[in-house]
């Protein structure tokens, strides 16, 4: 059973209160009396001779010290006390911004945009080739609005918490990325594309040859989540601290509400990972969801997962190469956890075992659908296909 953990929560940066910016010739502007009164007070050490561009420990209010909040560059490459920030508006676009990362360890948060009010963030990128981020790595943030085209890009180091494509709090996340590759960790999620109100779409997450907590292409708390991809091969897929289960899902609503989790796709090759979902809606519809397993190592693989009270239809799991699966196989599965479901229709979902000589299906249990509730339809439609390769 999936269960959010302690770190699959998003936060809020506690910015602090040091400015620096550059502009497009390199050359630096310092408004002198705030930056030596902040870096009095600053709780933590800040270097501004080796890092340069953009934004860092910006504050809540007051004098941001920049004239634009699109198309910075920033580049990191030894500890700073704090966030580091592309680019800042209170409100409005942020676009076009890039932080690089390449050494040292930030103290809490990198962000390619951030906005803090109403506004947009499109195009802006974030790439770690090496160090440490204490907190989150995020391609862009905004308050209430539209994150789009964002991406996030791990390539070495380590990330303490969470790797975000892009994220808001209200609104649509859409056609954003996160991708974590050689031999780089994320000791929480991977999210393509994050809402905590609204629609995530057509965001994409890449994990290879890796170690991460968690990963989810498209996440909301409510509304629609469609379209996201999620591709892991040859990773480790572990939770959090190595000791919650883990889970690799292409879409997810959670329980603060009725969702609609659709067309989301998962592609695991050579991982280890517990359990794997094309999609997950706590209550409402999960449907054309699909899966596909190629040798990997897991106990649990479901085309869709509704936890309570909704549909699961049309959803697909594939099992082939040399693939582990040592308990159940889910075309469609309405759970009923609580008890209290009012709907459980698993109908038209279709689990395939095209498996290799190498695989290993002793342990599992294949169900085309699977309902909890009394008297629901967990039948028809359903299908079992199995290709011997003869």
């Amino acid at each position: 059973m999936m269960t959010d953990s302690r770190k699959s929560g998003q936060k809020r940066s506690k910015a602090g209160c040091a400015t620096r910016m550059v502009d497009a010739g390199g050359i630096w502007r310092r408004r002198l009396l705030p930056v030596l009164v902040c870096l009095a007070l600053a709780p933590a050490p800040v270097a501004l001779a080796a890092n340069s561009g953009g934004q860092e420990n910006v504050p809540n209010a007051g004098d941001y010290g920049n004239d634009t909040p699109s198309g910075n560059n920033v580049m990191i490459d030894s500890d700073v006390g704090n966030d580091v920030i592309g680019g800042y508006a209170s409100a409005g676009a942020a676009d076009n911004n890039r932080v690089t990362m390449t050494g040292g360890t930030v103290g809490e948060d990198v962000y390619g945009a951030f906005v803090n009010g109403n506004g947009t963030a499109t195009g802006n990128s974030v790439i770690m080739t090496g160090g440490t981020v204490t907190d989150s790595f995020n391609g862009a943030y905004v308050n209430n609005g539209v994150v789009s085209g964002n991406s996030a890009t791990v390539t070495g180091g380590t990330v303490k918490w969470n790797v975000n494509g892009a994220w808001t709090q209200n609104g649509t996340a859409s056609g954003n990325s996160a991708t974590v590759t050689g031999g780089a960790t994320v000791e929480g999620y991977v999210y393509g594309g994050y809402t905590g109100n609204g629609t995530a779409a057509e965001n994409s997450v890449t994990v290879s040859d890796s170690t991460v907590g968690y990963v989810m292409g498209g996440y909301a708390s409510t509304s629609t989540v469609e379209n996201n991809r999620v591709k892991v091969t040859n990773s480790d897929v572990v939770g959090y601290g190595g000791t919650d289960p883990s889970y690799v899902t292409g879409g997810y609503t959670n329980h603060h509400g009725t969702g609609t989790v659709r067309n989301n796709q998962v592609e695991v090759t050579g991982t280890t990972v517990d359990n794997v979902y094309g999609g997950w809606a706590h209550n409402g519809i999960a449907s054309d969801n699909s899966v596909i397993l190629t040798d990997g190592t897991v106990k649990e693989v479901f085309g869709a997962n509704v936890h309570t009270s909704g549909s699961a239809t049309g959803n697909s799991v594939t099992v082939a190469g040399d693939a582990t699966v040592s308990n159940h196989i889910y075309g469609g599965m309405v759970h009923n956890y609580d008890s209290n479901a009012t709907e459980g229709n698993a109908t038209g979902n279709t689990v395939t075992l095209a498996t290799g000589t190498g695989a290993n299906l002793a342990g599992a249990i294949v169900y085309g659908g699977y309902s909890g509730l009394a008297g629901a339809d967990a039948k028809t439609g359903n299908t079992l296909n199995v290709d011997t390769g003869h």
